[in-house]
């Protein structure tokens, strides 16, 4: 099985797998028309406890400390991109089972380190038509799955990020300048049509136990994602099939 889907991630096959299969479901009362984006979950990522080094880079304008003029900022800013270009190459260098695809992110005050799942599904049938596997540090901003043309509900972590649908994303409150009524009105409407969303990641985790994946590559993990994906869609057909909503 480790052979095959090892194939399978460096041929590329599995992208055309995942095509072919769509192409299948592709006919009335099998899916939707919709396609809005929902916020990426950390499925694939595996739970550590880290300490937050302080950052030397970071400027401060108050509490007594002297800002940085711009020749110290930028000498600062080139400190920091040669300290990651050095640990990049000695992550990729290091010999130790650890991914060297693999990042670490924050959430919820916890420390995550691996690979992070991006979906897409419908409104009306919720069956995750696209997939992206990108590293646990990329922001979810930077994936964009809409379709244009298609209204694409997304939370307020997206303000701000470009879109190739029709915008749908939450308004997100600042310092001093609250949300209208409309606006809050506006932010349950989206909260109700993309609450759906969130639902693959429950189920990849705690019934197909996909939280925690023991690769090591972007692309071997991509293809663990996909058998995941086709489990939760047939998983929603079957429930859907009960329900009398598909044939």
């Amino acid at each position: 099985i480790w052979l095959f889907r090892e194939r399978l991630s460096s041929t590329g096959t599995d992208r055309k797998i995942w095509k072919h299969i769509w192409k299948q479901l592709e006919d009335p009362g099998k899916h939707g028309k919709k396609k809005p984006p929902v916020g990426p979950e950390l499925p694939g990522v595996t739970k550590e406890k880290t300490a937050e080094a302080p950052d030397k880079g970071k400027t401060a304008g108050t509490g007594g400390k002297k800002k940085m003029t711009k020749e110290e900022r930028k000498a600062a800013k080139i400190r920091a991109s040669e300290k990651k270009r050095l640990r990049r190459e000695e992550r990729r260098s290091a010999k130790t089972r650890r991914s060297k695809d693999g990042t670490w992110t924050k959430k919820n005050s916890a420390s995550h380190f691996g690979n992070k799942l991006h979906t897409v599904q419908g409104t009306d049938i919720p069956l995750i038509r696209e997939f992206v596997v990108t590293t646990a540090s990329l922001h979810d901003s930077q994936v964009d799955l809409s379709i244009p043309g298609i209204p694409c509900y997304r939370d307020k972590g997206y303000a701000g990020a470009q879109c190739r649908g029709i915008n749908a994303t939450m308004d997100k409150a600042a310092r001093n300048h609250p949300l209208a009524v409309g606006k809050i009105r506006r932010n349950l409407r989206i909260t109700r049509k993309r609450s759906p969303g969130e639902r693959p990641y429950s189920v990849i985790k705690c019934v197909m136990h996909g939280g925690h994946t023991f690769v090591t590559m972007v692309r071997r993990y991509r293809v663990k994602a996909m058998f995941l994906c086709l489990g939760y869609n047939a998983l929603t057909m079957i429930t859907l099939k009960k329900q009398g909503k598909i044939a």
